[in-house]
Formats: structure tokens, C-alpha cells, sequence
């Protein structure tokens, strides 16, 4: 009897240790997939960039954004190891370019450089294509600076309180210029408007060099816009510059004071400028691209530029302060969208 159990025993050795190897032999299969899952997104950031990045823009070449956009391409490329192109995309308001990177693949090699109408064309476009929540991700802001409300050079105007009591007495009866309807300078002059309970005429024209060219050949006695688009006709003593949408004063025009000093706490509205990338952008290339992004905006010569531009480099510290930024332009935006009853051909 104990030579038959032995024999059995002997017999069931082979079977179990044939049991035991395959489960050994799973196991240690499942922990190398884990372990490759784990350590892929790793490598994918690690390995980033293998090919050329492209920046695309909705900005027509040889304007202020581009020129900033390239300018950090040039910056950017060799820190990356590779290739950044600027691509521009025009059309639709920017719809066009903020179209094309929602819907490109969320690998960190096509970034959207946009501004204002990142929110704003998806509040007065019925259709713009795409949502800027939940299509695009925040990387970097990368400049900010105000919109600037010039007077021609022979009306009485010398400070934006006389613009507001002169509106006062006599409403309607004194108009501004703008880039067009929906700008971010555009939405400025509306909100200082409604602060100070004001009724300008707006006259929106097709891009800023117009506006400006109108204000100050004393067509219109007022014209809102970005101060590298005014600044030499104030320098020249064509146009005056009264008042500028940030809270601080800005470093281009420094005797210029801000609509906060004038009295309008609430008149704060940024000409902003800043990157995203498609959703689902691994966090390890968002906050690659973060890294090198914010790396050029310190660079003496890429500040230089950007001030002199009137859209000094940002001092965001991270994708989430843009995001918070990103959230309260949208607030503000709606407020005037609303307000006016904005709605895009």
C-alpha cells in the first residue's frame, strides 16, 4: 500500500510543476506587459521630439503674432533637436487653424498658436468647429499687453475723461475705430463702455491698419488697438495716447495710465497670445514643451522683441496658470458677447 501512495505521489510531481511553471510563466507575462505599459508613455516623452514640430497659426505672415511665433520657433528649434516650423492657416476668423490642431493626433508634433479668439469664436461663431475646453489643453501663455485708446491728434481729447464726459453730454455723437467686430480691442472699448455707461458709435474696419491709418487722418476721432500698431504715430505726434486696458501701465508707453487709474476697476482686458496643443497630449511632452516654451521667453533678446511689439513676454508659471487665465478671459468675454448680442457672419 505505501509503495502504490509513493508511486502515485511520484506520478502527480511532473503534472504539478508543469501547472506551477505555466502560472509562473503568466505571471511574469503580465508583469512585462504592466511594465512596458507603464514605462511607455516615459519613453514616448523621452524620445520626443523624433520629427519636425509644427506651430500652426490662424495670423496672416508678417503680422505681430507671426513675427512672435517665429521668432520662438527659431528660439525653440534647437532645443528641441529639431525642426519647428510656423505654418499659417487663415480663414474664418482663426477657425481654420484652431480646426486643423483639434482635430491633429496628440502626439506634440502640431500646437496651435492662438489669442483672444481662442474663446471668443466659439461664443459668436455658431458653428466655429471646434471647443476650446475640451478639443485643445493649455501649454504655455506666452505674451500679454493692453489694447490702447489713441485720440487724433486735433480733437480736445487729452485724457479718457474727457472722452466720458464729452460721451456723456452728447451720446452718439462721437465714434472709434476698431480691427473689427469681435477683436480683442474691440471687446475692450465695449467694456469700458459699459462701465462707464457710454454710447460711442463703433466703426470696425478690416484689420488695424485701416482703423489706424483713419484715425489719423482725423476721419475718426478715436481709434482702440495694440500700441505696436499705433506707436509711430504717437511718436510722431499723430495720434495721442490716453489710456491703456491692463492693470499696470505699460512699458512701451509709461506715461500712459490704465483705465483702472481713470476710475473703471472692472476695465481690465488682455490682447493675450499663447499655445495648445490637441487633448490627449501626454502630460510628460505638455510639460517637455512648457519647459523649452518658457526657456525662450527668458532670453534678453526675445523679451526685447516682445516689448517693443507692446506684448511683453507672460509670466505664466505653469499650463495650469494658463488655464486659470484661459477660464477668466472666457468670463470676461461672455459678459460683452452677451452685452451686445454678438453673433459672426
Amino acid at each position: 500500500m505505501r509503495d502504490r501512495q509513493t508511486s502515485e505521489e511520484t506520478t502527480m510531481q511532473p503534472a504539478n510543476l508543469l501547472r506551477e511553471r505555466a502560472l509562473m510563466i503568466g505571471v511574469l507575462a503580465v508583469c512585462g506587459w504592466l511594465a512596458a505599459a507603464m514605462a511607455s508613455p516615459l519613453a514616448q516623452a523621452q524620445a520626443y521630439p523624433a520629427k519636425p514640430v509644427r506651430i500652426v497659426t490662424g495670423y496672416a505672415a508678417g503680422g505681430g503674432a507671426d513675427i512672435i511665433a517665429r521668432l520662438l520657433a527659431e528660439q525653440l528649434g534647437p532645443k528641441l533637436g529639431q525642426s519647428v516650423i510656423v505654418e499659417n492657416r487663415t480663414g474664418a476668423g482663426t477657425n481654420i487653424a484652431s480646426q486643423f490642431v483639434a482635430r491633429a493626433a496628440p502626439d506634440g508634433y502640431t500646437l496651435l498658436f492662438t489669442s483672444n479668439n481662442h474663446n471668443l469664436n466659439a461664443m459668436i461663431y455658431a458653428n466655429p468647429g471646434y471647443d476650446p475646453v475640451k478639443d485643445l489643453i493649455p501649454v504655455i501663455q506666452i505674451s500679454e499687453g493692453p489694447s490702447l485708446l489713441a485720440a487724433h491728434a486735433g480733437t480736445p481729447f487729452r485724457s479718457l475723461r474727457d472722452v466720458i464726459e464729452a460721451a456723456r453730454a452728447r451720446p452718439r455723437a462721437f465714434s472709434y475705430g476698431s480691427s473689427g467686430v469681435g477683436t480683442p480691442v474691440h471687446m475692450a472699448m465695449e467694456l469700458l463702455k459699459l462701465a462707464a455707461n457710454v454710447d460711442i458709435v463703433h466703426i470696425p474696419y478690416k484689420g488695424a491698419g485701416q482703423s489706424v491709418i483713419d484715425a489719423v487722418g482725423g476721419h475718426i476721432p478715436l481709434v482702440i488697438g495694440s500700441i505696436a500698431a499705433m506707436k509711430q504715430h504717437i511718436d510722431a505726434d499723430k495720434l495721442r495716447p490716453l489710456a491703456v486696458s491692463t492693470s499696470k501701465r505699460s512699458f512701451s508707453l509709461p506715461d500712459v495710465p490704465t483705465m483702472v487709474e481713470a476710475g473703471y476697476a472692472d476695465v481690465v482686458h488682455l490682447i493675450w497670445l499663447g499655445i495648445v496643443a490637441p487633448a490627449g497630449t501626454p502630460p510628460d511632452i505638455i510639460s517637455r514643451l512648457y519647459r523649452e516654451f518658457a526657456g525662450a521667453l527668458q532670453l534678453p533678446n526675445v523679451r526685447e522683441r516682445l516689448d517693443k511689439i507692446g506684448l511683453p513676454a507672460a509670466e505664466s508659471a505653469s499650463p495650469r496658470d494658463f488655464e486659470a487665465m484661459l477660464r477668466a478671459d472666457y468670463a470676461t468675454s461672455q459678459k460683452i458677447v452677451n452685452h451686445l448680442k454678438l453673433k459672426a457672419d
